[in-house]
């Protein structure tokens, strides 16, 4: 069992312009604007991303499909969960 602890509410996290980086709503969105952001290191590694339910609203799509795009960028060895707070990640790799 994990013995994580509740995250902190105002925890700094990464800005993301969501559906205004783009466009476009949904999952890619915000899975090129994690990866563009990594790569021209505008995202450090360490830093936090925002809760899932923050990251469904600037995308304008589900909590589920958040969720989803933060597996993907977890596949590509960009993200990574937080050791210390629940239901965090943050980024890992740094380009």
């Amino acid at each position: 069992m994990e013995n994580k602890r509740i995250r902190p509410s105002g925890l700094p996290t990464i800005s993301l312009n969501g559906v205004q980086h783009s466009g476009r709503s949904g999952v890619s969105p915000l899975i090129e604007e994690v990866t563009e952001g990594v790569r021209s290191g505008r995202f450090k590694r360490g830093e936090i991303l925002p809760q899932l339910s923050e990251l469904a609203r600037l995308y304008q799509t589900t909590e589920e499909e958040a969720q989803h795009g933060i597996s993907e960028l977890r596949a590509a060895g960009l993200v990574q969960y937080h050791d210390e707070y629940l239901d965090t990640h943050f980024v890992f790799a740094s380009e």
